[in-house]
């Protein structure tokens, strides 16, 4: 709605107001001078004999003419004196336009007049006054006002343009859409004027007439001046009220403060030149005795041995310009002590110079007594080893001794205050039964996992106490806990270690000898389909061979991915490509009745990741949700966000530092688990599945890939209501520089002579035909000792060396050495099917151009020579 505003009342008298009466007095006089001209003329013809009835008659109507226009400008000068003097008179800008109108009608002798105005909310023009004619008529200028912009009618073009449009003619004017009704009630023409504030129309004052060609030059000048004097006045008042609105509100709370605000010189005295009515409460003294010092100035007010301390830390605010905030003592009119906390800064003019000093001063006396008695009591409880805390059954912290910041890491001053379910553990059913159970019984004991401010995990020996208030209703929890975590540990220690050992023994020892195999398999099987015709009944034997060959494949690096063992190559990269490649693929796999839903954040986050690992993970987590709903389909969702993640929040995984993430959350309609499979999911091995449809590696790569990113994987679930995985990224700014997933080159090779060492003779035989079809010379060796001989004895011969990692005899970087020593600059590719650190390490220090894990397949090798010999 159009606000109401308020007119300046002290606004000085309108020169233009006095012009405007000046020319309407000129007016009358130049029709006083014409009547006696026209007398004068008839007298002169009469005595010449002239016939002048006819050239009376004509001048007799040129005179009558020439009076009611002046009259008509006289009224209209009229009117606009008198808005003006309703401008100066009405505070209430709904009734000054309503004023405006009337007076238009009234005075004016105009048969209708109307005033619109934008309205707030729906930016539609709203009639806010009319005076005369008829108010369906009116009615239907505004609906064909909002409804048909194209082809306005003066109102309309008015209020899309900006601009004073005239129809001096109703009866013969083409663009005024309600001719016939304008007509029957005696409108003749009609005049419209903008209503402007700040230069943009906010409204339109409409002007009718029962004589065409009642807007002439002046008449319009007259009626613009008015629109303009009614904008400004409206404009004006508009400021006016909201400067009273402002004023009343700063008033309102200036006077509310439950303690002191201050505006003072930064003297010795710091005099006060502005005072809260609150300074009485505060210490005593009216804000009279206070204003420039009269009866006392604050500085004296100030406890004499805190007053050294104060003015050394408004001195340091004021010199650094930065906000200065300590608790002292004052000394009140009575005579007694209270413990102040005040927070003020400088106000400085556009030269930097200091203005004055503006603050807030409280009473914290009843605080510092309680904090110093809790300072007593805690620093008995702070001798203690175990950790001890008190929290509300809302959960917040009360108390927090010395043991329990050795315990979980979180200092006091950041623990008290805060839920306990944000520190140390999270509200679970299990934990909401134990509650329940520690009401009933009023104390429990029992072994817990609690969290740590870095994100770990520790096991205490928990003893819960109720305590009761005064009306014996459960009021805070005491807790005493007793880290116990080395002990379980040492427990758990031997176990972990053995299984996960194994594990990493089982992955380094078959992961070299499993993928040669692979990769003869594999690449022996696509050259086999390659020499064979589309048609032939073999393809589809072939194409098993190579689906099985490369589920083994992906079999193997699951387990290195889990247990570490395959280095992550980071790069910046758009997490949405990577994941939009991966649900390409997972689409291609899922039954038809599982329907896949992507939403993706415009802005999608940038991210350090290997992606061939966050590919994994989208395929994991997809292949995990489809298998929830493999009996009934149902939608599996993809979202992904960025998120700000605040340890201070109580839903923040624990594990991560404040700051901001990608988030990945991947959910299913499925059947959902129940809390003992929900916490054990991520266990390498445990799986819901039957025998032969999982191996229980899925989600623990899928966790290993996340930690290993410095990131953080939650699951939410219930049965019955569907599983969702968030998986947080830390996001990088800036835009991913490569390929999410990296494509293959589609360039051959152009006679460069190759080198290919391995001592699988399989992969010998495979290498060669496979870089000779992509159009390189290929001499293959099972002996490494054998090709460095052949090497050294004509070095300029080859053009790149491809050698397994793991040879018998020689490995692949010692021959990589001593070839280099021979030529430096030859281009090497090291191939292998387990990939260790310090095996990359060593790749790195050596300066070999690349490295690829098998099982690689045909683009593998070829987009591998491809890239050391353009970069070469």
């Amino acid at each position: 709605m159009h606000e109401p505003v308020t007119s300046d009342r002290d606004r000085q008298p309108d020169p233009d107001r006095d012009h405007r009466q000046r020319k309407a007095d000129a007016a009358n006089a130049r029709l006083a001078d014409l009547a006696r001209a026209d007398h004068a003329l008839l007298a002169l013809l009469a005595d010449r004999n002239i016939d002048a009835d006819a050239i009376g008659v004509v001048l007799r109507e040129l005179v009558e003419k020439t009076e009611t226009r002046l009259r008509r400008v006289s009224r209209l000068y009229a009117v606009s004196s008198s808005v003006n003097e309703a401008i100066v008179r009405v505070r209430d800008p709904r009734e000054l336009y309503r004023s405006a109108c009337r007076i238009a009608v009234e005075q004016g002798e105009l048969p209708l007049a109307w005033i619109g105005v934008r309205n707030r909310e729906s930016d539609q023009l709203e009639l806010i006054a009319r005076c005369g004619g008829n108010e369906a008529f009116v009615d239907r200028v505004f609906e064909r006002i909002r409804s048909n912009p194209t082809f306005p009618g003066p109102a309309g073009r008015v209020w899309r343009d900006g601009y004073a449009a005239v129809a001096n003619d109703i009866a013969t004017d083409a663009s005024f859409y309600w001719k016939e009704d304008a007509l029957k009630l005696g409108l003749r023409a009609c005049g419209v004027f903008p209503l402007k504030t700040a230069g943009v129309v906010s409204g339109i004052i409409a002007i009718y007439s029962d004589q065409p060609g009642y807007f002439s030059d002046e008449e319009l000048r007259v009626l613009n001046s008015l629109a303009d004097n009614i904008s400004f006045a409206v404009a004006s008042a508009l400021k006016d009220r909201e400067l009273e609105d402002h004023q009343r509100m700063l008033a309102t709370l200036f006077d509310n403060l439950p303690g002191m605000a201050y505006r003072c010189r930064d003297d010795e005295y710091w005099t006060m030149e502005i005072v809260s009515s609150g300074c009485f409460e505060l210490t005593g003294y009216s804000q009279a005795s206070f204003l420039e010092n009269k009866n006392i100035s604050y500085g004296r007010v100030i406890h004499p041995v805190d007053r050294e301390r104060v003015r050394l830390e408004v001195e340091t605010g004021v010199r650094d310009k930065r906000r200065f905030e300590m608790v002292y003592r004052i000394v009140t009119a009575q005579g007694d002590a209270k413990w102040v906390w005040e927070r003020g800064s400088g106000v400085y003019d556009a030269q930097g110079a200091l203005r004055f000093l503006e603050g807030f001063i409280t009473d914290v006396t009843a605080r510092r007594e309680a904090e110093n008695q809790v300072a007593a009591q805690a620093a008995l409880l702070d001798k203690a080893k175990d950790a001890i805390v008190l929290y509300g059954m809302d959960d917040t912290v009360r108390y927090w001794n010395r043991g329990a910041e050795r315990l979980y890491g979180w200092r006091a001053g950041e623990a008290v205050g805060r839920k306990i379910t944000a520190l140390i553990c999270r509200d679970t059913p299990e934990r909401r039964a134990l509650l329940d159970k520690l009401v009933r019984q009023g104390e429990w004991s029992g072994e817990l996992t609690r969290l740590t401010k870095s994100g770990g995990e520790v096991c205490i020996d928990a003893s819960w106490t109720l305590v009761r208030d005064e009306d014996g209703e459960p009021d805070s929890i005491l807790a005493i806990n007793t880290d116990i975590t080395e002990r379980k540990k040492l427990e758990t220690q031997f176990l972990t270690t053995q299984r996960l050992e194994s594990i990493g023994t089982l992955a380094g020892g078959i992961a070299h000898d499993f993928n040669n195999i692979l990769a003869a398999i594999n690449g022996n099987a696509k050259l086999a389909g390659s020499d064979l015709s589309e048609d032939d009944p073999l393809r589809t034997p072939l194409r098993e061979i190579e689906k099985a060959s490369l589920r083994a494949g992906d079999l193997v690096r699951q387990i290195l991915t889990f247990s570490r063992r395959q280095e992550a190559r980071r790069q910046n990269i758009r997490l949405a490509d990577v994941v939009a490649e991966a649900l390409r693929l997972l689409r291609a796999t899922l039954p038809a009745q599982i329907e896949i839903r992507a939403d993706f954040d415009t802005n999608s986050p940038t991210v350090a990741a290997d992606a061939t690992q966050i590919h994994q993970v989208v395929i994991n987590l997809g292949t995990n949700a489809a298998y929830a709903m493999r009996e009934h389909g149902g939608v599996l969702s993809i979202r992904l966000s960025t998120v700000q993640v605040d340890q201070a929040e109580h839903h923040a995984p624990v594990n991560l530092t404040s700051g901001r993430y990608a988030l990945l959350a991947v959910s299913d309609s499925g059947a959902g688990m129940d809390a003992a499979i929900t916490a054990r999911i991520f266990e390498p091995f445990f799986t819901t599945k039957t025998a032969g449809q999982g191996t229980g590696l899925g989600l623990s790569v899928v966790h290993g890939i996340v930690r290993s990113h410095d990131g953080a994987v939650t699951v939410d679930s219930e049965p019955g209501r569907g599983t969702i995985f968030n998986v947080y990224l830390p996001a990088i700014e800036g835009v991913a520089p490569v390929e999410a997933i990296p494509q293959a080159p589609t360039a051959l090779g152009a006679g460069q002579h190759v080198l290919y060492v391995d001592d699988e003779e399989a992969l010998v035989f495979l290498a060669t035909r496979v870089l000779e079809k992509l159009g390189y010379r290929v001499t293959g060796r099972v002996d490494p000792k054998q090709a460095l001989e052949e090497f050294r004895a004509n070095p300029q011969m080859f053009d790149a060396v491809v050698s397994d990692l793991s040879m018998p005899g020689m490995t692949g970087p010692e021959l990589a050495r001593a070839i280099l020593a021979i030529r430096g600059d030859i281009p090497i590719v090291l191939t292998s099917g387990y990939i260790r650190d310090e095996d990359m390490k060593l790749v790195r220090d050596l300066g070999i151009r690349d490295l690829v894990l098998k099982p690689n397949t045909v683009e593998d090798l070829g987009a591998a020579l491809h890239r050391v010999l353009t970069r070469h």
